[in-house]
């Protein structure tokens, strides 16, 4: 499936690219067995021949990240170990330049900063809805799958 790039900007606004890019590769990394195997499933839907990979801690994801490239990664915050700004930091440090989304329970204006100050390309709440988290993963898959 090709989708238009477009990317977030730190401050959180939207912009267009004209490239097109196919998604290959995805990890979703989340310790709640109820919203890994939620957004799997939904992901599935929307890339029946995207790879699905997933992680259920911080540290399975940076190992897995060291191993392969994804198109794009789908974090939780809230994990035990290590969370996930903490995992994305020691993504980022070894030159990972691809997309990390987090998707999480919380909805806490610190977070949201704190997401922009170490390079993730969006902040989402999660839903249990699977409507509403299908349109979000829309919306967030059409976003940017590599940084500028």
């Amino acid at each position: 499936m090709l989708l238009s790039k477009s990317c977030w900007s730190s401050a959180g606004e939207h912009s267009l690219m004209p490239t097109q890019r196919k998604v290959n590769n995805i990890l979703i990394v989340d310790d709640d067995d109820n919203d890994r195997v939620l957004t799997k499933r939904v992901l599935q839907e929307l890339f029946p021949v995207a790879n699905l990979f997933t992680c259920t801690d911080g540290h399975q994801a940076i190992e897995c990240c060291k191993e392969k490239i994804y198109d794009v990664v789908f974090m939780d915050l809230n994990m035990p170990g290590i969370g996930g700004i903490e995992t994305i930091m020691q993504i980022r440090n070894f030159g990972y330049k691809n997309a990390i989304y987090i998707l999480t329970s919380g909805n806490c204006d610190q977070e949201r900063e704190l997401c922009q100050q170490i390079d993730c390309n969006g902040y989402f709440q999660k839903t249990t809805n699977t409507q509403q988290l299908e349109k979000l993963l829309c919306e967030l898959v059409n976003l940017s799958i590599e940084k500028l």
